[in-house]
This record gives structure tokens, C-alpha cells and sequence, in this order.
């Protein structure tokens, strides 16, 4: 029986992250997996056979994407692509013919090893795996590239591509799609997601009953493999293995030589060829807060606004509220 193909599709207008070489090795070291880039950045990259790229401006992606549909969308700008993002496996369908799954994910992340957390079993028996915009897959049939089209009571598709808000149609409309039409979905994918609004890293999506993990962690990547390390108020040394690490727009710093072996821990990313220790995660896996958000303004500071900074604010009060819940 042959393995069951994936592809995933990357939109992205602007200059390339810094630790983008990263992700692409990432990449690498999942030679079974694809991807397909639409990017207008031609630096020279060091490209693995199995991510392919198509160079193209957002003006031509917008004319692309308006095509499929028979009313005037709302694209004026990249980061509204993700309300797109749901509509991959139809606006893509011939790029994809030759996949059994689609999907889509953003490039502020590093991949572990993919096919330990998408198991043959798990791709026979779901039709979607995953429900996070940063990554998310699908069967790749009509049908299901056509489920975002389907109708619910308070939102539809059209509603979300007309307006010029961030709807995050990507996370909300088509999470109300599955849950409503009960289609057999995965949900429980064991991805390392860091809080933006914390000088460490805390994880999202974990239980109260997990919370001392986050004191002090940290991860190692090797070779295709992601391992997060955290230790107990006794410094025993705890290891789990995750799909992959999304850093949600942190102010990585890279000091690295090598991209086959290294460290990230609040908020570097560094070369490593030692031992993981419950010292050395003591040592590295706890943030001050002062020199983060120092990081956090001095990343932002050409985009800093009075509306930006008291909404910044806003979300944290909100987020600090849900987390003492």
C-alpha cells in the first residue's frame, strides 16, 4: 500500500523571516511531506526537493484567488490570507490533484517529525487533522474542499471574504462547520503552541494541572526530531516529543552554525552539541519579563501606535483573566 501523500500550501507577501533556512530544514528532514510556496521574496534559500515555490506578487495572488469566485472579495492585504486558508484545497485544486491531503500552515514554526503524529491510521479515519490556523490538513476530495461553502446560522464564507475584518475563518467558521455537520475531524494534535503574552514559555491549550511545566522549559531540535524538556520542583528531568513548535510572532534571536542540533528556549535559538541536564534547563528555560517585552518593542517599534499599544494591553488583561479562571 502506497503512504498516504500531504501537501501542504504556504501563502507569503513580504520579506522572509530570519529563521526561515530553519523551517525549510525542517522541511527537509520530512522528505515524505510537500509543500508548495507562494512567496515574492527571491533571496536565495537553500530549497529541499520536497518544497516546491512559485514566485509571484500579492497583486497576482489577489487576481488568482478573486477568480474563483463570482463576487467581489476582500483582499487587500496579506494578512487577510488567512481567512483564505479554508479555501486552499479548492482555489489550489490544481496544484493538489495529486495529494490524498491538503493543508496550511504558517512559516513561524518548526516542524518535528510529521508522520509520527500523522499515522496512517489517523488519515484513513479522519477527514480534517488539526484545528489550528498555524496547521491544519484535509482529505483531498471535492466534497471536502468544498466544506467551507457549507452553511451555518451567524456566518458564512462569503460574509468573511467580503469584509476587510480578520475574521479568522480559518480557526472560527469552519470549526462551527465541522461541529454542526459532524464530519469526522482530529483535533487533539500535540503541537507546541507558546503564549504570546508571557516572557516564558507557557504553553496554549493546557490544563491548570500542567501549568508547573512551564516554569521552566525548554526544547531541543535533532535532526527532524522536536523534544521539549521541563523540570519539577525536585529538577527531575521530564521529555516529550511535539508535531512542531509555533513561536506566534516571538522575537526569536538566532546564534547559530548549525542547523542539524540546537537549543530554543525563551527567546533564542542557538546551536547545541551537549547534554540536556536539569541544570541546564534551569539555566536557559525561564524569561525575564523586562528583557522580553524590551525584545517585544524593539521588534514592533516601527509599528508602534497609542490604538496598537492599549489594544495590546486590552488582550493581555483578557488573556491574564482566562488564565487565572
Amino acid at each position: 500500500m502506497n503512504e498516504i501523500s500531504i501537501c501542504f500550501v504556504v501563502l507569503y507577501f513580504g520579506h522572509l523571516p530570519s529563521y526561515f533556512q530553519m523551517w525549510l530544514n525542517s522541511c527537509k528532514y520530512n522528505p515524505t511531506i510537500n509543500w508548495i510556496l507562494f512567496i515574492d521574496d527571491d533571496t536565495c534559500y537553500e530549497y529541499p526537493e520536497n518544497v516546491k515555490v512559485v514566485y509571484l506578487s500579492f497583486k497576482e495572488m489577489q487576481s488568482f484567488i478573486q477568480r474563483k469566485y463570482d463576487f467581489h472579495i476582500n483582499l487587500k492585504t496579506p494578512y487577510k490570507l488567512c481567512d483564505y486558508k479554508v479555501a486552499y484545497g479548492d482555489i489550489f485544486h490544481e496544484y493538489l490533484k495529486d495529494f490524498d491531503f491538503w493543508g496550511y500552515c504558517d512559516i513561524d514554526l518548526l516542524w518535528g517529525n510529521i508522520r509520527r503524529f500523522y499515522t496512517s491510521e489517523m488519515l484513513q479515519k479522519y477527514e480534517k487533522i488539526g484545528n489550528q490556523g498555524h496547521a491544519t490538513i484535509y482529505r483531498n476530495n471535492p466534497e471536502v474542499n468544498l466544506r467551507y461553502r457549507l452553511a451555518i446560522e451567524d456566518e458564512s464564507y462569503n460574509d468573511d471574504f467580503i469584509t476587510d475584518e480578520i475574521c479568522c475563518t480559518d480557526v472560527q467558521l469552519i470549526r462551527k462547520i465541522y461541529e454542526k455537520y459532524q464530519f469526522r475531524s482530529f483535533t487533539d494534535t500535540v503541537y507546541a503552541g507558546l503564549e504570546k503574552y508571557e516572557a516564558g514559555f507557557f504553553l496554549q491549550g493546557k490544563e491548570k494541572c500542567e501549568a508547573w511545566k512551564n516554569k521552566f522549559n525548554l526544547f531541543l531540535w535533532e535532526k527532524g526530531k522536536l523534544s521539549r524538556y521541563y523540570i519539577n520542583a525536585s529538577s527531575d528531568l521530564f521529555q516529550e516529543e511535539y508535531l512542531y513548535i509555533h513561536f506566534f510572532c516571538r522575537p526569536m534571536k538566532l546564534w547559530v552554525d548549525s542547523f542539524d542540533r540546537f537549543l530554543i528556549y525563551p527567546d533564542v535559538i542557538k546551536s547545541f552539541d551537549g547534554e540536556i541536564t536539569s541544570d541546564l534547563v534551569k539555566k536557559y528555560g525561564k524569561k525575564n519579563k523586562l528583557a522580553y517585552y524590551y525584545r517585544v518593542y524593539m521588534q514592533n517599534r516601527d509599528r508602534i501606535s497609542i490604538k496598537k499599544t492599549l489594544s495590546y494591553f486590552k488582550i493581555k488583561k483578557k488573556y491574564e483573566k482566562q488564565k487565572n479562571k
